[in-house]
């Protein structure tokens, strides 16, 4: 079926809409040039906001295939896009005012936004599961416990790092591996608000003394619950 309009020179003010179906059955129908118009700004409205695509394993939207890191979900329509991504508790090599620790990190949920190619937000916060499958609506977030990230919102400051364009999904990939690679100051750090108040705890470098010398992960105990939860990050993904 096509649609054809044309606007009558023999009657001002209106406009001949023939459409055909299939068939090639042709109906007219007369309509005024004001809603003529209105049916053209409309139809460009909608191209100009292509649809949303997901990208994800999981049929549902936190329900996960037992991978154990990696995208959770994400979304994109060519202009912006969204995505979560899953890292699983471990030792990880923290770079901190020119000194490196070896430390335990809980498990990490990050997540991004970019629009028109340019990263506009990364936020990152803990949780205590150790699977994204385990990974849902009602799953507590907890503040990432080091410095360099809001308690709060789980914003990160970057300061004056540039990132590479953001074309696809997966180059928030590369994202991660930057927020792990970079040197991390005091800058929002605060004990009682990152990790649990303890006097050894109150400068971040006695946080990290105390971690590297441990045996096992990150202690859930130590972890403080962010004001995010995780329904307000899958409601980023109800479009």
């Amino acid at each position: 079926m096509h649609t054809i309009f044309k606007i009558d020179s023999g009657e001002a003010g209106m406009v001949t809409c023939e459409v055909s179906d299939n068939d090639g059955k042709v109906s007219r129908k007369k309509i005024k040039l004001e809603d003529f118009y209105g049916i053209v700004l409309k139809s460009n409205e909608a191209l100009s906001r292509p649809e949303w695509t997901y990208y994800f394993n999981p049929p549902g939207m936190f329900t996960g295939p037992g991978q154990t890191r990696g995208l959770v979900i994400g979304a994109g329509n060519g202009i912006s896009m969204r995505a979560v991504f899953f890292i699983p508790a471990g030792r990880q090599v923290l770079n901190y005012v020119g000194h490196t620790y070896i430390v335990p990190f809980p498990s990490l949920l990050f997540y991004f936004e970019s629009e028109n190619g340019r990263l506009s937000v990364t936020r990152v916060f803990a949780a205590r599961i150790r699977d994204c499958s385990e990974l849902g609506a009602d799953t507590q977030l907890y503040a990432f416990p080091f410095g360099n990230v809001d308690s709060y919102g789980g914003s990160v400051c970057w300061g004056d790092t540039r990132h590479p364009s953001i074309q696809d999904i997966s180059d928030f990939q590369g994202i991660i591996s930057s927020f792990f690679g970079s040197e991390v100051n005091d800058d929002y750090y605060m004990a009682g608000k990152h990790v649990v108040q303890k006097e050894e705890f109150r400068m971040q470098r006695g946080l990290l003394i105390h971690l590297a010398g441990l045996d096992g992960g990150f202690p859930d105990e130590y972890l403080v619950k962010s004001q995010t939860t995780m329904k307000q990050i899958e409601e980023k993904f109800h479009f």
